[in-house]
């Protein structure tokens, strides 16, 4: 498999990409371009890279902007792989509208599992593309936050960023966060 690589600072951080040309496969944060890297080697250990192309360039600079709060859809196709569970679950994670939150439990009711709240937690702790799928989206029954495999601060800094969009587009925004 060839597939091609990009990822640049931001105010996450630094935001990396995984992409096959035709959509995205994995999208990574974190603190230093080396983490970055070895994320992807870990979860694409035998592939072999080429230089990003016009369209990874542009899904990079889109995805940043969404990653700032400069825009609310980055409009970028991607590539799910994962359980049939996890993929109801991504699913349902794309449903969740800018600006608003939902629980973890709550979360697993919608997707008709609703004793199933720790594989709901797993399941976005594994998603390939957070941020196209907002994990960050998702906090505890008690409005805290939970986890975040980016980090924390990451997840406090993006939902502030959605919440700010919205208020500023004149929407009323959902605070505090939904609970179920």
């Amino acid at each position: 498999m060839i597939l091609e690589s990009a990822q640049r600072r931001c105010r996450l951080g630094w935001l990396g990409v995984v992409s096959d040309g035709r959509s995205l496969l994995a999208v990574y944060l974190g603190d230093r371009p080396n983490d970055l890297d070895r994320q992807r080697q870990r979860d694409f250990p035998h592939t072999q890279w080429r230089e990003p192309g016009q369209r990874t360039r542009q899904w990079l600079a889109a995805l940043t902007a969404f990653a700032e709060g400069r825009t609310r859809d980055p409009g970028i196709p991607v590539r799910l792989q994962g359980t049939a569970f996890q993929r109801r679950v991504w699913n349902a994670l794309r449903r969740i509208p800018y600006g608003r939150t939902l629980s973890y439990a709550g979360l697993a009711r919608a997707i008709g599992h609703p004793r199933a709240v720790r594989a709901v937690a797993q399941a976005c702790a594994a998603n390939p593309v957070p941020l196209l799928v907002p994990c960050h989206r998702v906090i505890r029954s008690d409005g805290s936050l939970g986890g975040y495999s980016s980090g924390l601060w990451r997840k406090r800094l993006l939902l502030a960023l959605e919440r700010q969009k919205v208020r500023s587009a004149g929407r009323r925004p959902l605070s505090p966060p939904a609970r179920a």
